[in-house]
């Protein structure tokens, strides 16, 4: 009786866990319920830091969340006993856009470096853990991967470009599957919205053996003042994305400023899916959890109320956090 009992037990745990966790054809573990993590910033606007000293604006969390995965906020300026359990849990991690001073220095910075650090040891051991970075995110990636600063000026501030594709993307992990209708709109559709002042030549690239030797150019772009910066780049040996332009904002963006020039035609809101989809579908791969069910409902974004913001900065919609305070 009592062995009995033991193989229904046995079996049970083996049932639920497949709701979880299955193989696709060629046998690797797919995990259907990831959870991927978001670095959220310090709060900036003094009209906004009353509702929290540090934010994520949801765009990013919608954009997560159209593609089949839930998210969880990382907060900045924490020990590395948190970062450490929350690099345990989530299944990948998404470095947003934004602006923060003393960038390598700063809570954004070096909560970056823990999960960079982390994933790449963990790849090593077998642990496939993605990141993606954009805009802000692709920044604080090249520095990472460089050891220093190498960003040029560049003005690229609210203007929609289509990619100029390099020759060898279909080599590369995240384009070789691409559709020939989405690759078309992406190279002839002004779509990929920029708003940044810096970014990585193909020059400052090719001087820095850590760049070159670590990353693989997948577009790039020519701002306003004729200068070329890399607009989409992939790591060669890690699932390391990184992009100058907001995949996030053509379908969850809509700030009433009429300088705001997105394009959320069909065809772009398809492209912009793409990628969506491809980051979700790499963090599948990773099979990291919460401690427990509590413990994850704890950490997830559905316990936050996000807050109208456009009528005082570009995002739609932010969530607020207190960081002294906050989730742990």
């Amino acid at each position: 009786m009592i062995i009995r009992d033991n193989l229904i037990v046995i079996s049970l745990v083996i049932l639920i866990g497949a709701l979880f966790l299955h193989c696709d054809a060629r046998g690797t573990v797919v995990n259907d319920r990831p959870i991927i993590g978001i670095l959220s910033q310090t709060e900036w606007n003094d009209q906004l830091i009353k509702h929290g000293d540090a934010y994520l604006a949801a765009s990013y969390v919608k954009y997560i969340e159209s593609a089949g995965a839930r998210v969880a906020p990382v907060l900045v300026n924490q020990t590395q006993l948190y970062y450490n359990k929350i690099f345990n849990s989530v299944n990948g991690l998404l470095l947003p856009g934004g602006g923060q001073l003393d960038l390598l220095d700063s809570g954004y910075g070096r909560a970056a470096r823990y999960f960079y650090d982390m994933a790449m040891k963990s790849y090593d051991a077998g642990d496939y853990f993605p990141i993606w970075g954009s805009c802000f995110g692709f920044e604080i990636l090249s520095m990472l991967t460089a050891g220093k600063d190498l960003r040029t000026s560049t003005r690229a501030i609210d203007i929609s470009y289509p990619l100029n594709i390099s020759k060898d993307y279909k080599s590369s992990h995240l384009m070789k599957d691409i559709p020939n209708e989405i690759l078309k709109t992406l190279t002839t559709v002004s779509m990929t919205f920029n708003y940044h002042h810096w970014g990585i030549s193909p020059t400052n690239f090719t001087k820095s053996e850590e760049l070159k030797n670590f990353y693989r150019i997948l577009s790039t772009n020519v701002d306003e003042n004729g200068v070329e910066f890399i607009s989409t780049m992939e790591a060669y040996n890690y699932p390391i994305y990184a992009i100058m332009w907001h995949a996030e904002k053509n379908q969850f963006e809509w700030n009433p400023h009429k300088e705001f020039r997105l394009n959320h035609s069909l065809e772009a809101i398809q492209a912009v899916q793409y990628f969506a989809n491809f980051f979700v579908n790499e963090a599948r791969k990773n099979s990291h959890k919460f401690s427990s069910e509590e413990e994850e409902r704890k950490h997830l974004i559905y316990n936050f109320t996000p807050v109208y913001t456009a009528d005082v900065v570009s995002y739609e919609q932010c969530y607020f956090f207190q960081t002294c305070s906050g989730i742990r």
